[in-house]
């Protein structure tokens, strides 16, 4: 009966790396057929942005390395699509960023000491997750740049798109495998073939 031994991914690495290599591309060849973590993340985004601007999202197809990805907005005041320059910039504070700041007025001064109550400050229409800010950085940066009001909105596919495909090379990465087999703690024989996981 033959014996044999296992490794941790740590020592895979250490001593046969290019077992280690092996094992890296199998894994990734793998993760080609799962769903992108974070991809309904960024989507819910996406929504609560477009959402808390009070403009419809009628349409979107939006993928990694996808030339074609798109978004359709409607705005409720079809003059506003055609903003662009200062106005632009006084339209996105005035509908979309000015609600997502607390007022300083003195009466929210002075009702600030009872803001503890449940209930008192509305919660934020975004997600929280960090794609709101990409999506919020990238309307500003639009708007300053000259864009009409629904170009820069519809801009925000390539902003989704970018990002699914950051979360596609973080996922690709050697690194991620490495800390995703720790976790698992996935065994490998020194060829490279993970036995246990």
């Amino acid at each position: 009966m033959k014996t044999i031994t296992i490794y941790s991914i740590q020592e895979l690495e250490e001593q046969f790396p290019d077992a280690f290599t092996k094992a890296h591309k199998k894994w990734q060849e793998d993760m080609d057929c799962e769903p992108l973590p974070w991809t309904d993340e960024i989507m819910d985004s996406l929504k609560a942005v477009v959402k808390a601007a009070g403009l419809t999202l009628k349409n979107w197809s939006i993928g990694p390395y996808d030339g074609r990805s798109f978004i359709q907005v409607e705005f409720n005041n079809p003059e506003a699509e055609q903003i662009a320059g200062k106005r632009a910039m006084a339209w996105l504070e005035n509908n979309l960023l000015g609600k997502l700041r607390k007022p300083h007025s003195k009466d929210t001064l002075r009702k600030r000491r009872y803001s503890h109550r449940a209930g008192y400050i509305p919660p934020c229409p975004l997600t929280g997750f960090y794609a709101d800010m990409a999506m919020l950085d990238h309307l500003r940066k639009a708007t300053r740049e000259g864009d009409k009001l629904k170009t820069a909105f519809e801009k925000l596919a390539e902003v989704a798109c970018e990002l699914l495909e950051q979360e596609a090379e973080h996922v690709a990465s050697a690194e991620y495998f490495r800390n995703t087999c720790e976790n698992d703690e996935s065994l490998f024989t020194d060829s490279g073939q993970c036995i246990a996981a």
